[in-house]
C-alpha cells in the first residue's frame, strides 16, 4: 500500500460474504504513524489553535490573563486505546481508502467518553465518479480469540452495522448530523461534496458502511470471515459494506499505544 502498510489478506464481495480485507503496519511504522498522523487527529491541534486565537481576540483589552487559554480549550479527552483506535481508523481510511472526515466529532462531545454522533465514523467516501456518505463503527481489541469478542453481542460491531444497514432512522440521524456541519461551512469543498452525497442518498439510497477492527494480535483472516458472512443478508441496492482489520504489530500492554501517541 505504501512504506507504512501492506495488505495481508483480501476477500472480494461475493454472494455469500461482503468485502473484507486485512492490513498490517510494517515493522516500527505503527509508532511513527501514531506519533505523527494520529496524534494530530487525536488532539485536534489545528482546531485548538483556532479556538485559542479567537479567544485571544475576544479577550483583548480586557486585562484577563490568557496564559492558560490553550489548557482550557484543548482537547482534554482521556487517553485510551479505544479512542486511539478510532483516530487510527479515520486516518488510515483517509490515507488509503478514499474516505474524508471533514469534521472531528470529538468537538461535539460534552462528555469526553461519549459519542454524540451515534456512530464512530461519519464522513464521506469518494472516487473519480461519485461521492457518498460513509458511516461505520470501530472496535479496538487485544483479545486473542479469533474473531475477538468485540464483534459479537448487542454492542458488538456486527450488530451495530446491521442496525445501520436495516434501520433508516439511524441512518437519517447521521445524515442530519453531517449535513448540519456542512451547512455551517456553506461554499466550502466539504459543503459541495456533502451536497452530492446527500443527493445520492436521497435519490438512490447510496452509502458505504465500514467496520474497522483494530488489533495488536497476529494476522488472522478468520477475524473477519464469519462476520462478513453474517452481514451479507438484507443488503439493499445502493449500500456497500466493507470490513477492514488493521493489525498494529505493536502490543497495547504497558501503555505502549499511549506512549506512542505522546512521542514515546
Amino acid at each position: 500500500m505504501n512504506e507504512m502498510l501492506k495488505r495481508v489478506y483480501i476477500k472480494e464481495a461475493q454472494d455469500e460474504t461482503v468485502f473484507f480485507q486485512g492490513i498490517l503496519f510494517l515493522e516500527n511504522k505503527f509508532v511513527e504513524y501514531v506519533g505523527d498522523r494520529v496524534k494530530n487527529r487525536f488532539l485536534d491541534t489545528d482546531w485548538t489553535s483556532e479556538l485559542v486565537e479567537r479567544a485571544k481576540e475576544a479577550l483583548q483589552d480586557t486585562g484577563f490573563d490568557i496564559s492558560n487559554l490553550e489548557e482550557i480549550l484543548s482537547n482534554n479527552e482521556e487517553e485510551d486505546n479505544w479512542r486511539i483506535g478510532e483516530c487510527l481508523a479515520e486516518c488510515v481510511l483517509e490515507d488509503h481508502f478514499s474516505a474524508q472526515f471533514h469534521y472531528n466529532n470529538s468537538r461535539d462531545a460534552k462528555n469526553p467518553n461519549g459519542n454524540d454522533t451515534g456512530a464512530d465514523l461519519v464522513g464521506l467516501y469518494s472516487d473519480d465518479q461519485d461521492v457518498i456518505f460513509l458511516f461505520g463503527e470501530v472496535k479496538t481489541s487485544y483479545d486473542t480469540n479469533t474473531p475477538p469478542q468485540v464483534l459479537y453481542g448487542k454492542s458488538g460491531m456486527i450488530n451495530q452495522l446491521e442496525a445501520l444497514r436495516d434501520e433508516e432512522s439511524k441512518r437519517s440521524s447521521l445524515v442530519r448530523w453531517i449535513w448540519s456541519k456542512a451547512v455551517a461551512k456553506n461554499g466550502s469543498d466539504f459543503h459541495e461534496k456533502c451536497a452530492l452525497a446527500l443527493r445520492n442518498y436521497l435519490v438512490n439510497k447510496k452509502l458505504k458502511l465500514v467496520g474497522v477492527l483494530v488489533r495488536d494480535t497476529d494476522v488472522n483472516k478468520k477475524d473477519l470471515y464469519s462476520r462478513a458472512k453474517a452481514l451479507n443478508d438484507n443488503i439493499t441496492d445502493g449500500i456497500q459494506i466493507e470490513l477492514i482489520s488493521i493489525y498494529s504489530g505493536y502490543k497495547m500492554e504497558n501503555d505502549n499505544w499511549l506512549k506512542a501517541i505522546n512521542g514515546g
